[in-house]
């Protein structure tokens, strides 16, 4: 992958770490090939200005990712025509969550899903579907993910299947938007509400994945409400606090709350919230969301849970269904997808310590079958 210096960098020699040798830097302006994977720092000294990340060329030399923009990613783009394959169907896509039946019917071709994240590293198994040409940072930093959550939650969307696995929806198209650093950092609500607004106003974008919280800003929920009056899509997770609620944006009106269960004892419809996922009346629905494999920065793939987890996994099985509404020349709106999740999911008794709750769990198949 050809990078762009765009501050002077030095070159450090065998390792990605600020105490490895380091014999010369490179200016600012200056073409160079790296690998395309990022690579993890050491634990002591890999952070630097907040970034741990490091790219590695030929040479085994390493340099800090946030010293660079990408020159060129369209030799990938559409180069390679690669037909996912069902066998390499995530862990996580079997018994009520198993939507790869649906893939004969819907794969999630023509629609293109909003990632307003970390951002999106290029990914063997994402750089097919990522949309490069609306693409956009909202933070002053390239528009690479150095964290990692963006990533992960575009696998679980919308992953090829090129190495170890495929997403919900293998033909979605990825739209990153870079509105925050750190996915479990300080949001800022202006960066945010733009990134809404800028999904909001593109055509060809059907849904918008929120996989995050913020304490309620008034700013956001103007831009939030701007997109489903457009007939956007917004999917957003309910939250990880162990609590009778829904964080904001969810608990906006026709934005799609969604919490997060996993599967207990043999069977095959028996499940339980995650650790620390809300609950409560104003869920509108639950998906798997632990032991969640995808997308790592590494250019490998790495398990991890949450309602941010259920919220991706969602908004893929969202694109599976506007795809096959489409193909069928089926209208809809906001509110009846809305309240087709609602009907779509069951109630069942879910304990966790102390509770004895009901939760709306989505039965995805009756759902994309309506």
């Amino acid at each position: 992958m050809k990078v762009t210096v765009t501050k002077y960098l030095n070159v450090r020699v065998g390792q990605p770490s600020l105490n490895a040798p380091c014999y010369q830097y490179l200016a600012p302006g200056t073409e160079l090939e790296v690998d395309g994977i990022l690579y993890k720092g050491n634990s002591i000294d890999g952070s630097y200005e907040g970034i741990n990340t490091w790219y590695k060329d030929e040479a085994n030399n390493y340099y800090w990712s946030g010293g660079f923009e990408i020159a060129q990613l369209n030799v990938f783009d559409g180069s390679i025509n690669f037909d996912f394959t069902p066998g390499l169907k995530a862990h996580w896509l079997k018994d009520n969550f198993d939507v790869s039946p649906f893939w004969k019917f819907a794969t999630g071709k023509g629609i293109t899903v909003a990632i307003i994240d970390t951002g999106i590293s290029p990914h063997k198994d994402l750089l097919d579907n990522i949309d490069r040409e609306y693409e956009k940072s909202f933070v002053e930093s390239s528009l690479l993910d150095t964290d990692g959550h963006g990533t992960h939650i575009a696998g679980i969307i919308g992953a090829k299947g090129r190495s170890k696995m495929t997403g919900v929806a293998p033909d979605v198209k990825l739209l990153p938007l870079k509105a925050y650093e750190i996915h479990d950092g300080e949001i800022n609500h202006h960066q945010l509400a733009e990134a809404i607004k800028y999904a909001s106003s593109l055509e060809h974008v059907q849904i918008i994945n929120l996989s995050l919280y913020i304490k309620f800003n008034d700013l956001v929920k103007q831009a939030v409400n701007g997109a489903i009056l457009k007939g956007k899509i917004v999917i957003s997770s309910g939250g990880n606090h162990n609590s009778n609620s829904v964080t904001f944006p969810a608990s906006l009106d026709n934005v799609i709350a969604v919490s997060a269960v996993l599967r207990i004892d043999d069977s095959k419809e028996k499940y339980r919230l995650v650790h620390w996922a809300n609950y409560g009346n104003r869920i509108d629905t639950s998906c798997v969301g632990y032991d969640m494999e995808s997308c790592a920065l590494n250019g490998q793939t790495e398990p991890t849970y949450g309602t941010s987890m259920a919220c991706a996994y969602l908004s893929g099985v969202m694109a599976l269904r506007l795809q096959y509404l489409k193909d069928k020349s089926r209208h809809y709106s906001v509110a009846q997808l809305v309240q087709e999740i609602r009907d779509s999911s069951y109630g069942e008794a879910n304990h966790k310590t102390h509770l004895n709750i009901s939760l709306p769990i989505l039965s995805p198949m009756k759902f994309l079958t309506i």
